[in-house]
């Protein structure tokens, strides 16, 4: 049992999901900050660029 143990212990298997979790938690986390940045700035310029046009609803 006291082998099984140590056995359990030192496998690795586990490590690399772990690993894998991480690093995808992280570009996640990238990308939602790239895109929480854009969208402030994409949001103002459609404004300034429709703001001038006129549409008539007269049909």
């Amino acid at each position: 049992m006291v082998r099984d143990a140590i056995v359990f212990l030192r496998n690795e298997d586990g490590a690399v999901t772990v690993d894998w979790i991480v690093v995808t938690g992280l570009v996640i986390g990238a990308a939602l900050s790239v895109i929480n940045g854009i969208s402030g700035g994409m949001e103002e310029r459609g404004t300034e660029m429709f703001s001038p046009v006129v549409i008539s609803t007269d049909f």
